[in-house]
């Protein structure tokens, strides 16, 4: 500890197995750096949609653009994929977004996430009649 108000201030992050605590302002790196050394999901807004999607991602710094997005809907049927491609020697958070317009029928999107390390499932709720407003 230095004692400054600053570093006195941490980010609680539960788990079901655990409870991290992590302090950022000195030093302490990212649950998803520390733990996974890989993608970890940020946030997806919005949600709601009728149409884009932003992804906020972990990017771990040996990412190699060699990972993509998968969309499922409901029934298991595969609607779209895309890669993430970011430019040369990115890292931390970044956004990808991916446009689910061209689906049909309102219905949960199921984003699967693919990295050579593992796969990220996420949901979102697609309701195209929100374009019609």
């Amino acid at each position: 500890k230095n004692g400054s108000d600053a570093c006195l201030s941490s980010h609680i992050v539960p788990d079901s197995a655990a409870l991290f605590m992590f302090n950022t302002a000195c030093g302490d790196t990212l649950l998803s750096e520390a733990v996974l050394g890989t993608f970890a999901v940020e946030g997806i807004y919005p949600n709601p949609t009728s149409g884009v999607v932003h992804i906020g991602l972990f990017v771990p710094t040996t990412y190699g653009n060699d990972s993509y997005i998968e969309v499922y809907n409901e029934l298991g049927e595969k609607l779209q994929q895309q890669p993430i491609a970011f430019a040369s020697g990115v890292s931390g958070i970044q956004q990808t977004d991916i446009d689910l317009s061209g689906n049909r029928g309102a219905g949960i999107r199921y984003l699967r996430i693919v990295t050579p390390n593992g796969i990220i499932t996420k949901s979102v709720l697609f309701l195209p009649e929100l374009l019609e407003r």
